[in-house]
């Protein structure tokens, strides 16, 4: 899937320690002999332990080999073996080493290094140089010449600083973001932002107010900059509740205390803090929680009574205060903040002041949740209004795979929440019934809170949309709230790897559904087969699209082959078989690629983009049997790549190349490593690796406004897409066959 990005939307170690590791590169014995020989006279300790070795250290050329699984797997390691390509990939602690037999350089923690001799087989088993162990998992390894014994030490913990180390704090940080605290505003439209009716209060004629000021915010891109106008005695105030939101409704209205089951609990809430300054210094407002409904009798009042700072006298700077709420009844909360001010306050002025990063601590690490997909370009304070809390399930389908991937007890629990979060939207719709998604959900909390009842539907899951201030009204991008068929086909592919790691129900249930929709609603029965592209527009008629694409018949070929793996139904095979023989259908043999797909007829092949993915995709998708499609990563190589010289070589998203698409580098790195050809992978793995931006996010593309040939443009800013394939690829993870 395709992100659709700004431009679109608007046409309509060191590695762990390396710490000093191997003495002077341990001088291992020389014995003499330069074809291979056993010196089964040297023991072997790990952690004062001897290792009981099947195969015994070798040396060739004077390097001393050891056999890598005994010694990887007594230092705590997992190891997977994978004899169609020779790969080992080990992972301690996080800490991921990829290495193919014969290759000169290898993957650690998302680096490539180089080793002074390519890993071998002897009798069975991968050998590798001592010095690379040593060196690369952050041990030191000594070498007793009168004992003939080689140590390794074994640290108690691991930590890792590499790149890849980067990537996967950034998809935890960027998960994070709005679970930590229960925010009532950050920015203007941020993800994490709650209760947001605005309940006017006093002379509500003489208050103005913007929530999308840029004028110096705290932090971040916005404030909230509001003008009273003092006239006589009056006053004005705003209650910043939670509010209703019922059948058609597009905006919450303010709930008094008259209406019930409408209430947030946050309960264990100590204190809500927020930020505040005046325009000129000496305004003087008050800030104010709880107290909704209690003294006028409401039925269904909140259950805190109002707490206050009282009048405080602002300052020309940004100032931190605090509301503590800490031993208090916060189990129903209507609103989340308050203020007021009044002209015998300000000396009969008006005043004008400002509010930023009003928050409540109650964090909530178990919440399933979406990522927004990206963050501000470097340089930038906010996302464009349009992506800020945008969070695209292809997106948070490949984070899923990716943590499943790594495999640390952090990661299982991160990708645990995201497959609770995208089963749950399967069947959580505002409008559609169960097996229907859109590309899009709201980052930070899943499900709209109490009393939001779209359509008269209980527990909704959230959908992003943006604010315009100027017509002072909420927007919905058509595509966010589309269906397309291959972010569908990911979601399923994800939540059936989740299903398979954890042997959940739901999830398998929820691939089911999704299955069902794509069956029932995308196949196509003209002589080509496959499943057509999906439905756009808003319900209750959205649009289908006639045309088919290849990728998103390469997603649903594994996603239904999955689904007959995990059910043994007959008919998901069938299923596979249909969309693979779309995929099969658009192979050009001339030239040895894939087509992108066709037109609008679902007939007519496509030929004026050829994009990169489906090149590389159709390689991972179909893993031993990708051998007749090899040719499309010669393809790819003779059209895509860029020829920037050294860091500037990857491959953009079209023949165009004017520019490099990391996504697609990163996608053909996986997909050289699934034919065998590692020092490619790896050369273009580190390629990708340094384009990491601070955050630890990998950009969409090297360049603003990269072209795809499509309506839609990349740009240069953190994606959560990019960097999860980043990880896959530093991992020797292919997405479509994780379990």
């Amino acid at each position: 899937m395709r992100v659709k990005t700004v431009s679109a939307i608007a046409r309509r170690l060191a590695l762990i320690g390396l710490s000093a590791l191997v003495a002077a590169a341990v001088a291992f014995p020389a014995l003499g002999r330069s074809a291979q020989a056993a010196v089964g006279e040297i023991a072997v300790y790990v952690g004062g332990e001897r290792l009981a070795l099947e195969v015994p250290p070798v040396v060739v050329d004077d390097r001393t080999f050891v056999p890598m699984r005994a010694i990887l797997e007594a230092l705590g390691a997992s190891v997977e073996w994978e004899p169609s390509t020779q790969t080992v990939t080990a992972n301690r602690r996080g800490l991921v080493l990829v290495l193919a037999i014969g290759s000169s350089t290898a993957l650690v923690d998302g680096s490539c290094v180089p080793l002074d001799a390519p890993a071998r087989m002897v009798s069975g088993r991968t050998m590798v140089p001592l010095r690379f162990v040593g060196q690369n998992l952050g041990e030191t390894v000594t070498w007793d010449g009168a004992t003939q014994t080689i140590q390794i030490t074994k640290t108690p913990d691991v930590v890792a600083t590499g790149p890849a180390t980067h990537g996967f704090a950034f998809l935890s940080e960027t998960m994070d973001r709005y679970s930590q605290t229960l925010d009532v505003y950050t920015d203007l439209g941020a993800a994490g932002n709650h209760f947001a009716a605005r309940a006017f209060m006093g002379d509500i004629r003489a208050l103005t107010s913007n929530e999308g000021c840029q004028d110096r915010p705290h932090q971040g891109s916005d404030c909230m900059e509001w003008l009273f106008t003092a006239k006589s005695a009056n006053w004005a105030g705003v209650y910043f509740m939670n509010g209703v939101l019922r059948g058609t409704e597009v905006a919450p209205v303010a709930n008094w205390g008259d209406i019930p089951s409408a209430g947030l609990d946050l309960t264990g809430a100590t204190e809500v803090t927020f930020w505040a300054r005046g325009a000129e210094g000496g305004e003087r407002v008050e800030f104010f929680v709880g107290g909704i409904g209690r003294s006028t009798g409401e039925p269904y009042p909140e259950s805190l009574e109002k707490v206050s700072t009282g009048y405080v006298t602002l300052s020309k700077d940004w100032t931190r205060y605090a509301i503590d709420v800490s031993g208090r009844n916060t189990s129903y909360m209507l609103g989340g903040f308050g203020w007021v001010t009044a002209a015998i306050q300000n000396g009969f002025r008006g005043i004008k002041f400002y509010l930023d990063d009003i928050s409540w601590n109650k964090p909530r690490p178990n919440d399933p949740r979406l990522l927004v997909s990206f963050e501000p370009p470097p340089g930038e304070t906010g996302v464009h209004p349009v992506l800020r809390n945008a969070a695209f399930t292809y997106d948070n389908a490949l984070a899923l795979l990716a943590f499943l991937a790594r495999g640390t007890e952090d990661d299982l629990h991160r990708a645990r929440l995201l497959a609770d979060a995208l089963a749950y939207t399967s069947r959580h719709d505002r409008y559609y019934a169960q097996g229907r998604l859109r590309n899009a959900y709201m980052g930070g909390d899943l499900v709209c809170p109490p009393g939001w009842t779209p359509n008269d539907r209980l527990g909704t899951a959230r959908l992003p949309g943006f604010y315009d201030t100027g017509q002072k009204m909420w927007f919905e991008d058509e595509f966010q709230v589309s269906t397309s068929t291959g972010n569908v086909a990911w979601v399923m592919v994800a939540l059936l790897a989740a299903q398979a790691r954890f042997d959940n129900p739901a999830y398998l249930e929820a691939s089911l559904g999704l299955g069902e929709w794509v069956e029932t609603d995308t196949r196509a029965s003209d002589a080509l087969g496959g499943y057509t592209g999906g439905y756009e527009g808003w319900e209750p008629a959205p649009v289908k699209c006639g045309y088919k694409s290849t990728e998103h018949n390469l997603d649903l070929y594994v996603a239904f082959e999955r689904l007959y793996e995990a059910t043994g139904d007959q008919r998901w095979r069938t299923a596979a078989l249909h969309a693979r023989r779309f995929v099969e259908a658009m192979w050009d043999t001339e030239e040895g690629k894939f087509w992108t797909g066709t037109d609008t007829d679902g007939l007519t092949i496509n030929k004026t983009v050829i994009p990169l993915d489906v090149q590389a995709w159709a390689v991972l998708a179909f893993r031993t049997e990708a051998g007749p499609y090899a040719a499309a990563l010669d393809y790819a190589q003779a059209h895509h790549r860029m020829d920037g010289g050294p860091g500037n070589d990857g491959f953009d998203f079209n023949t165009d190349c004017d520019g490099t698409w990391y996504e697609g580098t990163a996608q053909m790195a996986l997909a050289y490593r699934a034919l065998g050809r590692h020092d490619e992978a790896n050369r273009l793995t580190d390629l990708v690796a340094l384009a990491q931006l601070p955050s630890g996010s990998i950009p969409a593309a090297s360049l603003d406004g990269l072209t795809t040939g499509f309506d839609w443009l990349y740009f240069h800013q953190g994606h959560v897409g990019a960097t999860a394939w980043y990880l896959l690829a530093a991992c020797n993870g292919n997405p479509y066959w994780i379990k």
